[in-house]
């Protein structure tokens, strides 16, 4: 019991989570917490920043995401949300989620554990050059 407590409370730990909460990073790789990290002067090893960020995970302090990238994302707010990825530029951006559909769910009998819902397309940016792209081309014929 006492090297949880140890565990909970280490130098790794609180990097992990300062660089998380107030690092201004939104659902980054294990390799940008690392990095934040040494921009601040600290060190801490990948091995150590993904160990850490995996046990937040389990802990259920924060999730982590599968974004069809091959990459593990790590999302630290807590809220009910879906999240939208941008097929162009990689953007990800945070959807709130009705907690009403989850308590529909509940009251058929379902156990919600986790929610992890992902929707692609292109962003308003995205959408707007590639609408002006169409505009320039066609304005070329």
């Amino acid at each position: 019991m006492a090297q949880q407590v140890k565990h909970r409370n280490s130098r790794a730990k609180g990097l992990v989570r300062l660089a998380l909460f107030e690092g201004g990073l939104r659902h980054p790789t294990a390799e940008e917490v690392c990095a934040k990290i040494s921009q601040s002067g600290a060190k801490a090893s990948l091995g150590t920043v993904y160990r850490n960020l995996n046990l937040m995970a389990s802990l259920g302090e924060i999730s982590k995401l599968s974004l069809g990238d091959g990459r593990e994302r790590f999302d630290f707010c807590a809220e009910p949300h879906a999240h939208f990825k941008c097929d162009r530029c990689g953007a990800i951006v945070d959807i709130p989620m009705r907690l009403q559909k989850i308590a529909a769910l509940e009251r058929l009998g379902f156990d919600v554990r986790a929610e992890r819902v992902l929707i692609s397309g292109l962003c308003p940016k995205c959408a707007k050059k590639i609408s002006a792209n169409k505009k320039t081309r066609k304005e070329i014929k």
